[in-house]
């Protein structure tokens, strides 16, 4: 569950993706794209691999006037039977104006999950708005996503979330935190009490590599996980990605 152009980490996903610059052909468009592969991919706190490791991509495309559209893509296991998602793919768009010193970010993204039993629900709609700035070497940011009807059909679902990030001076590495609190509608439906999901990390361009390793948890004890699974636990998740 991953888009680009935020403002502000989403506590989710593996964060330290590659960017690939692929310049399009027009020179009022800008075509982009990433890859990574993390230990592990987790959105808000949450593994989404039961705890395994995830390969990742997306395109992005940048338009005149701060608009952008993209895709993202992600392998999944839900430890459903088959037929079961094995893979996420969001889409996504919206506006990324600098207004007065700040950055905003306002759009929707679709989550998909190909393979899975339509009965499942899986698929929904968020959306989302943010806002950074950069003060000296430190970026502060806010945000927030809506969903009417969010994962598995548990209702409305609210993110609020905040995040900072500094660079170390003389040096390649970025620290990066964040912290968030997920309310949903119908919390049996969906599988948790509303909780906090929060990130520490570092990220870092080494030989032309992306690399990065993060510690992300939440605040819910075991048995409010899913009916008592470790998939809520604190975890390190390290990822890797290149530059083409």
């Amino acid at each position: 569950m991953k888009r680009a152009k935020s403002v502000a980490l989403a506590a989710s996903g593996a964060l330290f993706l590659s960017v690939i610059g692929l310049e399009a052909q027009s020179s009022e468009v800008e075509l982009t794209g990433n890859v990574s592969i993390a230990s592990d991919y987790t959105f808000r706190g949450v593994s989404q691999t039961l705890e395994e490791p995830a390969v990742q991509g997306g395109l992005d495309l940048a338009f005149p006037f701060d608009l952008y559209a993209g895709a993202w893509g992600s392998s999944v296991n839900f430890g459903e039977d088959l037929p079961r998602a094995q893979m996420e793919l969001d889409f996504y768009g919206g506006i990324a104006p600098s207004v007065a010193g700040f950055d905003l970010d306002l759009g929707g993204i679709y989550y998909l999950y190909p393979g899975a039993d339509d009965n499942n629900n899986y698929d929904f709609l968020e959306l989302y708005g943010g806002a950074g700035r950069s003060i000296g070497p430190v970026g502060l940011g806010i945000s927030g996503a809506y969903s009417p009807d969010f994962f598995g059909a548990s209702g409305t679902g609210i993110w609020l979330g905040a995040d900072a990030s500094v660079g170390i001076p003389e040096t390649p590495v970025t620290i990066d935190v964040s912290i968030g609190q997920q309310s949903v509608e119908d919390n049996s439906t969906w599988g948790t009490p509303d909780y906090m999901a929060w990130t520490a990390g570092l990220g870092a361009e080494v030989m032309g590599a992306s690399i990065g390793a993060m510690v992300t948890g939440t605040d819910l004890d075991e048995g409010d996980c899913f009916s008592g699974t470790d998939l809520c636990n604190t975890r390190v998740i390290v990822s890797v990605g290149r530059d083409f």
